[in-house]
């Protein structure tokens, strides 16, 4: 290509020929390969590990970090499991200390967001710590949960902190965070939220959504007619 490319440069042969000469093979080879290969990381692969959560057998499919054994009912069985350089289930790490919940010993887990302490029991038992030992912490908030009565927390996930209820799981009330600024619509009464997009863009709603429909890529500053930056 690099010959053809300093020709192209020098006048001597004309740079949409050689375009033509790449692309009509290419444009073969795409359609055939369109129509014939499969996906081999959309079809799961047969492995001879059976899930410890249902029973049922476990496969072998693809994710952004790899290769994972899933089971196969899912999504009514969510059990999954890391697997090693050699394509073996990777067993968590150990550690001498025991769940407070259940007694059994915790071991090391890694997710998106990095290490952390789960117990083994898993999913008889859902207890994890940080690696310091610490119990994942929440923040305390003054408000109560409409649903259930009890306090509500601020809780993080991977799209960012959020308001949930303390008694989770057993009730599963979740809210976003409030900004501290009114929704500028008159009579609304109701407060801008943080709230994010499909396409996992950030905006700002009004909390008495449906029936206010304010909605502002920024906080409207308080005490000004601007507007100002997130």
């Amino acid at each position: 290509m690099n010959p053809q490319l300093d020709k192209i440069e020098d006048g001597k042969i004309v740079w949409l020929d050689v375009l033509k000469e790449f692309y009509e093979p290419f444009k073969n080879y795409l359609e055939r390969a369109v129509g014939e290969m499969k996906s081999v990381k959309g079809t799961p692969e047969e492995s001879n590990k059976i899930c410890t959560v249902c029973g049922q057998p476990m496969v072998i499919r693809w994710g952004k970090h790899g290769k994972f054994l899933g089971c196969s009912t899912f999504p009514k069985c969510k059990s999954t499991l890391l697997l090693d350089e050699k394509g073996e289930p990777a067993a968590p790490e150990t550690t001498d200390q025991k769940c407070e919940k259940c007694g059994s010993a915790m071991v090391v887990r890694a997710s998106r967001h990095g290490k952390f302490l789960a117990c083994s029991a898993y999913p008889n038992c859902k207890n994890t710590k940080s690696l310091t030992g610490e119990t994942t912490k929440v923040e305390p908030t003054n408000e109560k949960c409409e649903k259930c009565g009890s306090p509500m927390v601020i809780r993080f996930s991977k799209k960012g902190r959020f308001m949930g209820c303390s008694a989770y799981p057993k009730c599963r009330n979740i809210k976003s965070l409030p900004t501290g600024v009114k929704c500028p619509n008159e009579g609304c009464g109701g407060d801008l939220i943080q709230r994010r997009s499909k396409k996992g863009g950030i905006f700002f709603g009004c909390s008495k959504y449906p029936e206010c429909d304010y909605i502002a890529k920024e906080l409207p500053d308080t005490t000004t007619d601007t507007v100002k930056e997130e």
